[in-house]
């Protein structure tokens, strides 16, 4: 598994030592929605308000959080409330206005600390205190999916919840009467990143579409049933006819989540109920096939499946797809719904392969910094939005200061030059839009220019970071350009790796680990490409006594979908 890294905001700001003492009389436990959370930095008491890490305890609330340095503002978004509070402050900005807190937003021990119950209720969340134990009970909207009294092991309490569960509803009706329930639940993954929005948006547009999908196939027939249902006096048949999706997670892990779809059918026609899944890869957002899970996982379920006694001809018809499988205990698990290949529901799981761990566990800690900006219009609609978060090494050396401050400044020059290059396109756009729009509630899609990182590798001498940038433009195209840089942690300075390599040796390597993957006809259709295979266009960065090549979506091939890369020792 990849290392997991720390969300704290760092700023220049410490609080006097005599302020730290004074909270250290006061344990305060923080439980959200039953659990307690096991946090990196303890609650603070001041003034008789409870003040927590703005980060930590905001995201494992379900909210999206931002902080603009430039202004020294915490910002966070939950299910369409907003709240916003400026450090030193007593004036926060929510959805119904402003409001004035007891005690402002502070920095203490380097840690950006937020008054929990003034910008929990600013979210429309219930704040409670149990002041025997010393807990602040937090209770969001997200639907509790165990309501047995049983009592939470302590691994249990140690889980922050990383979504929530909404409802989506689109029945039928026969004029105000609603005659066939349609719902849908599914999950909202925490947090603002590209990928997990990607994935969300993915959830929810499968949710709705399928709904919708029933209701235009269906609308027409049930209404006429109905009619005929009153005329007859018989109109209770319709108490059970109702469509539903229920969506539940089955693995939310570092590199994939998982979730399976149970879909409910009860009307005149159909009693039934099918399972599928959706598996997507938690660091691009893609779905993704169980082939690229696990080499020939679908001709391994075929086989199986066949092994096991059923006919064969019914196993080869088979369809499996995206949809035909969900992860759950580092297990693939396909499903044949009941009449494909018998009464009931058939399963075949196939043991995934142990992931490796992608960053040691040693190494210098770091950060994660977030930097926003945008491109607005005369009438101050957003046209343009630029968000990125960039590593930042923590420790007090001045090299660790001066490479972070490289590092902060090549991102915000990297948004800069984007915003200027493509501002005038932007607002073009913008405009014609406006001008060729239908309806009033037609609303224009900013333009997008996203980007985060991942630690590959951190020694504490020298640390690879990829980088990947999302764009997304008005005229519906869309890319992901990636790259890669190494920082040496002992001078402070982002290196050439190939400084670090026998470039020749590393080259003829990399060919050759390039011609294999061809040969393993994992990359078939880059064959074309190989004798004119240009090295120089990879991204290198150096991951243990390795140094991979990595090359962006596109880059040898215009098939190319995603990143491929080539792994060789250092020579």
């Amino acid at each position: 598994m990849k290392r997991k890294i720390s969300l704290l905001l760092v700023s220049l700001i410490t609080a006097s030592s005599m302020c730290v003492s004074a909270y250290a009389d006061n344990t305060v436990t923080v439980a959200i929605d039953g659990i307690n959370l096991d946090m990196e930095s303890e609650p603070v008491i001041l003034d008789g308000r409870t003040l927590v890490p703005f980060r930590e305890v905001l995201e494992k609330m379900g909210a999206s959080v931002n902080w603009d340095a430039g202004t020294k503002t915490v910002a966070c978004q939950l299910d369409g409330r907003s709240v916003q509070l400026e450090i030193g402050s007593r004036t926060m900005t929510t959805s119904d206005g402003t409001v004035t807190v007891d005690v402002p937003a502070q920095i203490i021990s380097s840690r950006t600390y937020v008054p929990l119950r003034a910008i929990s209720e600013g979210l429309g969340v219930q704040v409670d205190w149990d002041g025997t134990t010393k807990t602040v009970i937090i209770t969001t909207n997200k639907e509790q999916t165990d309501k047995s009294d049983t009592a939470p092991s302590a691994a249990e309490k140690s889980k922050s919840p990383l979504y929530k569960t909404e409802s989506y509803s689109n029945s039928i009706k026969s004029g105000s009467r609603e005659i066939v329930p349609i719902t849908a639940e599914y999950p909202v993954f925490a947090g603002n990143g590209r990928t997990v929005t990607k994935i969300n948006e993915y959830i929810a547009n499968d949710a709705k579409s399928k709904t919708t999908s029933y209701k235009t196939a269906n609308i027409k027939r049930l209404t006429a049933l109905y009619d005929e249902s009153l005329n007859r006096r018989k109109k209770d048949m319709f108490d059970d006819y109702g469509y539903s999706l229920s969506y539940e997670v089955k693995t939310n892990s570092d590199s994939l989540i998982s979730v399976t779809v149970t879909e409910k059918i009860v009307s005149d026609t159909e009693n039934k109920t099918t399972l599928s899944g959706l598996t997507f890869s938690a660091k691009t957002g893609e779905l993704l096939s169980a082939d690229e899970l696990s080499d020939g996982a679908e001709a391994a379920a075929i086989e199986g499946l066949t092994d096991r006694g059923y006919e064969k001809l019914a196993v080869d018809r088979l369809k499996l797809d995206e949809t035909s499988f969900y992860v759950e205990d580092n297990k693939l698990i396909f499903v044949i719904n009941a009449g494909a290949l018998a009464k009931d529901t058939v399963e075949y799981s196939i043991e995934l392969p142990e992931e490796e761990q992608a960053v040691p566990e040693t190494g210098v800690d770091v950060n994660t910094v977030s930097y926003s900006d945008k491109l607005t219009s005369q009438t101050n609609d957003t046209v343009m939005e630029l968000n990125v978060t960039y590593p930042e090494f923590i420790g007090r050396e001045e090299k660790l200061s001066a490479l972070n401050k490289t590092i902060a400044q090549i991102q915000k020059d990297a948004a800069a030059a984007y915003k200027a290059e493509n501002s005038s396109d932007a607002l073009a756009a913008y405009k014609k839009f406006n001008d060729e729009k239908g309806g009033k509630n037609d609303r224009f899609e900013p333009w997008l220019w996203t980007g985060d990182f991942e630690v590959k590798y951190n020694n504490g001498e020298l640390a690879s970071i990829v980088t990947s940038t999302y764009v997304f433009k008005g005229d519906g195209s869309e890319d992901t350009l990636y790259s890669a840089y190494t920082c040496d942690l002992k001078t402070g300075r982002i290196i050439d790796v190939n400084s670090l390599i026998d470039l020749e040796a590393a080259n003829s390597a990399a060919r050759a680990a390039f011609r294999k993957l061809i040969e393993g006809d994992r990359l078939k259709f880059y064959t074309d490409v190989y004798e004119r295979l240009d090295l120089s266009r990879a991204s290198k960065y150096i991951d243990g006594d390795n140094v991979v090549y990595m090359f962006s979506p596109g880059v040898l091939a215009t098939v190319s979908k995603g990143v491929i890369e080539v792994s060789v020792p250092i020579r």
